[in-house]
């Protein structure tokens, strides 16, 4: 009877633990033993939950003693309690500390400024151990190796690193993104701008003769001149069309331009016509990057575990709780932090949510997997599969856990499966993924980055696989193309053409390239091969027929003159801005690139550069410029595109300034 009652308890006992497999109820903390070898299998043991108000009451305990060392001059002591610290959050699990970084940089920068060698360089490595890989770390080690005579390869190092991980960043919350296309709208307006009045001095004086020529038909000379000089500024005789003038200068000069520069100046008419709309979209890309929603849900799904993350992200999970991508990136936070138990209670929600979301099952099967039980991983990758049937993770993962579960054969076809899906990728993980113990690394799911952005800047409340396109709409509206200067510029590339197909009958008015003198068809017969020279220049450079002595030595002084003339004038030019050289030169591809990049990099390398502009249009084009994320403090800013921009800057003017040598010249 006492036998039969002891195997009555134990079926009892199997039964109820079946029950808890069949419901989804998981395990956590205990280690599974082999039922052949009987070897217990080493497992990573869950933590209970995370109390942060006790964890910060602690840090801040720990943290003030420590200033009382520091008041007290016990600096060894000091440094102590920064090791207590460090171990301290080690134990918790926290790896990041933003603001107890920042806190050791301004130390570092204080004690830089004492002289105190040491301290800088203990308050710097106990700010990478809270902080890993930030910027400003670098430059304040740069700082310190450049005044205490570390080394100008150790300073040029540390530069180096600090431009690398402000890119870094910068990419990954876009912010970077946001200060690039601000910078190239900015300098696409200013090249339309000098573009224009480049056109305008090279063009003017056939247009007014054009002018002078009409109004001459009915009018005497001095009228015609006059009335030159009256149509090529008559924008600028009121305040309205003042603002319009550069699209009037590349309309009348339009029909005077080679085809490379029509080319420009429609491409450069059409970026008009998006100006507006794409800095309102890059506003708004910048207004989504540093809200603290986007900035929040962003870093959660590339970042590692933190304490902080975790509180805001229970915010947004709070906010929008309807939303599965809030609950999955929550999961991956708690299983970074080792707190199973939560993880997995926010992947069940989110598979509520989504039922066919394929990266929760997966990773509650890993959640099982960390805890020793495979079963219950087979189970819910088995799941996943169900789903998507072509998941390579869900492959592996079950291929590892069916492994520790001793079923090889199992393990066996369902690597088979892998290698069919991407047999690359198994090999690297089988070479890479190492062991845990003895044990191999499970490997996690991660949410496609369109559905987390969506639900950042939108909180939709769908979820978007790799091969799925979101039915709740595009996250970013279509900006409105209806404006001032889209219509004007489009009204611009309307009337550059149309006066283009006015005037195909004849011929437009032409600068002589040798003197610089302007004829039209009623100054000069036509001459197909010297269509390019007056008549004077025609029969002195082309046809070779002579000239009376005085009219040739007149002649060979007035071509002397025009050609010194326009070489001081691209010199010039070309020395302010590169680029604007040749563009005169009428090399108009190379100049437009040249002077395109030349005004971006003055622009994000000295934004102050924009103050005339702001003062002459009345606008707050600088504010815009800084706009951008940073972290506290600012004692060391980390802005790799000034950076990159001061280092392109000789470059880009040695380029646009080497066309003057004869052997640059075709």
């Amino acid at each position: 009877m006492f036998a039969a009652a002891v195997l009555l308890c134990l079926a009892f006992t199997g039964s109820v633990a079946q029950a808890q497999v069949d419901s989804g109820v998981i395990r956590l903390g205990s280690s599974n033993a082999s039922a052949e070898t009987g070897e217990a299998v080493q497992i990573q043991e869950p933590r209970r939950g995370f109390d942060r108000d006790s964890f910060e009451g602690r840090l801040e305990s720990l943290w003030f003693q420590r200033k009382a060392l520091l008041a007290d001059g016990r600096t060894d002591d000091a440094n102590a309690q920064l090791e207590r610290i460090r171990a301290f959050c080690f134990e918790e699990g926290v790896t990041r500390l933003e603001y107890l970084s920042g806190a050791l940089i301004s130390e570092a920068h204080r004690y830089l400024a004492e002289g105190n060698q040491a301290q800088v360089y203990t308050a710097l490595q106990y700010a990478e151990a809270f902080d890993a890989g930030r910027p400003q770390i670098h430059l304040a080690r740069a700082a310190a190796h450049w005044e205490f005579s570390g080394g100008l390869v150790k300073t040029c190092q540390e530069l180096l690193r600090a431009m690398s991980s402000s890119w870094s960043r910068g990419l990954r919350d876009l912010t970077l993104a946001h200060q690039v296309a601000f910078v190239l709208g900015l300098a696409l307006a200013g090249a339309v701008i000098v573009f224009s009045l480049l056109m305008l001095l090279r063009y003017q004086v056939p247009f007014r003769h054009e002018v002078q020529e009409w109004v001459c038909g009915f009018s005497s000379a001095e009228w015609g001149a006059a009335a030159g000089w009256f149509v090529l500024g008559l924008p600028l005789l009121s305040w309205f069309g003042a603002g319009w003038a550069f699209v009037y200068w590349i309309v009348i000069t339009f029909r005077f331009m080679r085809r490379s520069e029509r080319v420009v100046a429609t491409v450069l008419l059409l970026a008009s016509m998006m100006a507006l709309p794409t800095y309102n979209v890059t506003i708004a890309m910048f207004g989504t990057t540093a809200d603290p929603a986007v900035r929040n849900t962003v870093s959660a799904a590339v970042g590692e575990y933190d304490p902080d993350r975790i509180v805001k992200l229970r915010h947004l999970v709070e906010e929008h709780p309807d939303d599965p991508v809030y609950h999955f990136l929550l999961a991956q936070l708690y299983t970074n932090g080792r707190f199973l138990e939560e993880a997995f209670e926010e992947y069940r929600l989110a598979i509520e949510l989504q039922p066919g979301l394929v990266p929760a099952f997966i990773n509650i099967g890993n959640v099982f997997y960390m805890t020793g039980q495979y079963r219950e991983a087979v189970v819910n990758y088995t799941r996943a599969l169900e789903h998507d049937p072509k998941s390579f993770l869900a492959h592996f993962n079950m291929h590892l856990a069916q492994s520790e579960d001793f079923r090889f054969t199992d393990a066996e076809e369902t690597l088979a499966q892998a290698r069919a899906i991407d047999s690359r990728r198994v090999a690297g993980l089988l070479a890479s993924s190492g062991a845990v113990g003895d044990r191999s690394r499970v490997q996690d799911a991660t949410m496609h980055m369109a559905s987390i952005w969506e639900s950042a800047m939108g909180g939709r409340r769908s979820v978007r696989f790799s091969s799925e396109r979101s039915a709740s709409g595009a996250s970013l509206g279509v900006p409105k193309l209806i404006n001032a200067i889209s219509v004007v510029s489009l009204l611009g590339i309307f009337c550059c053409y149309a006066t283009l197909l006015m005037s195909r009958s004849k011929g437009a008015a032409r600068r002589c390239i040798r003197c610089g003198r302007p004829f039209c068809h009623h100054c000069k017969s036509s001459h197909d091969e010297a269509k390019e020279y007056c008549s004077q220049c025609m029969h002195l450079f082309v046809l070779g027929d002579g000239l009376e002595p005085g009219t040739k030595q007149r002649k060979l002084f007035e071509v002397e003159r025009y050609e010194k003339r326009w070489r001081r004038i691209r010199a010039l030019f070309s020395v302010v801005m590169p680029g604007t050289g040749q563009l005169l030169k009428g090399k108009t591809g190379l100049g437009l690139i040249l002077m395109v990049v030349w005004i971006a990099a003055v622009i994000a390398a000295q934004p102050v550069a924009l103050v005339p502009v702001e003062r002459l249009l009345g606008a707050d084009l600088q504010a815009s410029v800084f706009l951008r994320s940073s972290s506290v403090p600012v004692v060391y800013g980390a802005d790799p595109l000034a950076f990159v921009a001061l280092l392109a800057l000789l470059p880009i003017w040695l380029v646009g300034n080497l066309w003057r040598r004869k052997r640059w010249v075709t």
